[in-house]
């Protein structure tokens, strides 16, 4: 509704409706500039959840391979598996400290620097991967099926804890799991004991068990975060639409107010109560408007 002096009405009902299309045209504008970003913000939130795993992998994986270590002493060469130790646990606490460094800049939400740590997650998974791989070259022996085992029960604890880790970047996964357990099933397979192949047949199955569940996670993570962030773009909307519309209100020179179905008042500028007069101190949202009219 419309209240003007000297002026003719349906003109400014016309500028008014021209004035609201303009508002809600830009609101649309904001609304598909969010919608461009929010995907590369879901990005974000999702190479943050991996790096932030990687204080938990660090010394998870420190632990095990500690434990690891200690279960094989008796069974393997000392320097070889020190060695070994070392490089691995080198390794990891290099990646920890990359990832935490994306987790703690700002720069981690610039496109070129999420490739870069994409890039450095999976070739740091693949390296831990190829760690554990070449274990198996190097610690089971065919005269005894003891470090077989072992190693088998070690790649599957590591392949899980991997698979659990890096759910929300699978590239990453995969990246690990292919070479930690590809070197222990071509070993077992060499062996070409029923024993042994059959261990290599349960290692394929419990990788594609472990990545298809990997993905299914990962897969509800993303929804999750698509949400979200579509709920945050659609609230900006309405705010920004709503911001704009009071304040094409409040700078026309016409008195304005709006109300719902039932006749209550929804929205009015100053001029609408400065041409009421001494009533316009009445006006309160969800007010009858004919009882201020009147």
């Amino acid at each position: 509704m419309i209240f003007a002096k000297g002026e003719n009405s349906i003109i400014y009902a016309r500028n008014c409706r021209k004035l609201i299309f303009q508002v809600c045209s830009c609101g649309e504008n904001t609304l598909s500039a969010v919608n461009q970003t929010f995907h590369h913000d879901v990005e974000v939130e999702q190479i943050k959840a991996a790096t932030k795993q990687g204080f938990f992998m660090f010394f998870a994986s420190f632990g095990f391979s500690i434990i690891f270590v200690f279960v094989l002493w008796d069974y393997v060469s000392h320097s070889s598996i020190l060695l070994w130790l070392a490089s691995l646990n080198i390794i990891n606490l290099v990646r920890w400290r990359i990832l935490q460094g994306f987790n703690s800049h700002t720069y981690a939400n610039n496109l070129t620097n999420i490739q870069r740590v994409k890039l450095i997650m999976v070739v740091g998974a693949m390296i831990g991967g190829l760690c554990w791989g070449i274990a198996s070259l190097l610690f089971v022996d065919a005269a005894q099926p003891y470090t077989l085992l072992i190693m088998s029960a070690a790649i599957f604890f590591v392949s899980a804890g991997a698979t659990l880790s890096w759910f929300c970047f699978i590239p990453a996964a995969v990246a690990f799991i292919i070479p930690a357990t590809g070197f222990l099933i071509v070993t077992c397979l060499l062996q070409g004991t029923k024993e042994s192949v059959g261990l290599a047949l349960i290692m394929v199955v419990s990788d594609f068990g472990g990545l298809f569940g990997c993905i299914k996670v990962g897969r509800i993570f993303n929804s999750a975060l698509l949400l979200n962030f579509e709920n945050v773009a659609l609230r900006r909307e309405s705010e920004e639409k709503s911001l704009l519309l009071e304040t094409a209100l409040e700078n026309m020179g016409q008195g304005i107010s709006m109300s719902d179905k039932d006749d209550r008042l929804r929205m009015w500028n100053n001029q609408f109560t400065e041409l009421l007069g001494f009533v316009g101190t009445k006006v309160m949202i969800d007010i009858d408007l004919e009882s201020v009219l009147k």
